[in-house]
This record gives C-alpha cells, structure tokens and sequence, in this order.
C-alpha cells in the first residue's frame, strides 16, 4: 500500500493519484488519521491476498474435478428431464462410439433398446419428481455401430440444484 503525506495536496490531484495507484492520502494537518488509514489499507491487501488464495484454490479444485470426470473410465452424463443430453464425459466415446458433441444432439432414449424402454422410464419418472434422490438402471444401450451394450448406472435428480439443474 501507498499512502501519501502532503500539506498541499488537492481533492483533484488526489483522485488523479488514486487512479495511478495511491492508496490513500493524508493531509499534514490531520495526521491523527495516518494510523486509521494504514490499518485500513494494511487490511485491503491482506483481503485482496486471501481472495487470490480462495481463488486459486478453487482453480486446483476444478481441475481435480475435472480430471476425475474427464480422464475417469465411467460414462458421466447431465441431462434434461426430457433425456436430452447436456453433457457427456469423453469416456462415453470409448463405451459407445459417439463424440461427445453428437451425443448432444440425441435424447437418453434415442439408445435404450425397446424392451429395457419401460422400467427406465418408470425409473427416470420416479427419480424426476424426487430431488436429490437416485434410481439404478440396467439397461442396453445402442453403441454407434448398431450393437447393444449392457450399462448400468444410478441416475441422480440434481435439477433443484442451481448451479447443476440437470439430471446426473
């Protein structure tokens, strides 16, 4: 922090000075305040040093997140309570041949086979109208080639859940 002394200083030339970094400015003849001041200023960097330090933590946390999610072997999904795929991790490329930008174009029942089709359905509708509940299905899904491949998996009500508002 910077704070400057002066006996002359101006309310004009302080703001210009403030704008090039000051901290704050004290005049000669109310140095009683200098103590107050530095105080004050002393605690804005130690806020602004514990703000970057929260900061970076939740960088590294999102990276460790998105690690797990993104390097992980499981297929991760959000969707919308319609199936509408709002994301997909990169593993459900491996497991069923779709990039994960086509799967964003397709429903989850776009790939459930027919006859799993009712139990997920009754399952899914359950869990819609439970938040925060989940629900285990074991259903064929259709890989990109045509085959089916038996997935199983808890589906997870996270739409009252702001920041998520999806279906995991």
């Amino acid at each position: 922090p910077f704070i400057f002394i002066s006996g002359t200083i101006g309310e004009e030339k302080s703001v210009d000075y403030m704008k090039d970094g000051l901290t704050d400015y004290v005049l000669k003849d109310k140095l009683y305040t200098l103590a107050f001041k530095v105080r004050r200023a002393l605690d804005d960097v130690a806020a602004r040093r514990e703000k970057h330090k929260v900061e970076e933590e939740l960088i590294r946390s999102e990276m460790r997140f998105r690690a797990l999610i993104e390097k992980g072997t499981e297929m991760k999904t959000l969707s919308s309570p319609d199936g509408g795929f709002l994301y997909a991790s990169p593993s459900v490329t491996t497991t069923l041949g779709y990039d994960t930008n086509e799967l964003l174009h397709k429903s989850i029942v776009d790939l459930v086979h027919e006859d799993d089709m009712p139990t997920f359905l009754n399952n899914r509708e359950g869990v819609i109208h439970a938040p925060g509940n989940s629900v285990f299905n074991e259903v064929r899904l259709r890989h990109k080639n045509g085959n089916w491949i038996w997935c199983e998996g808890f589906t997870t009500n996270m739409l009252h859940e702001p920041a998520i508002n999806a279906m995991v």
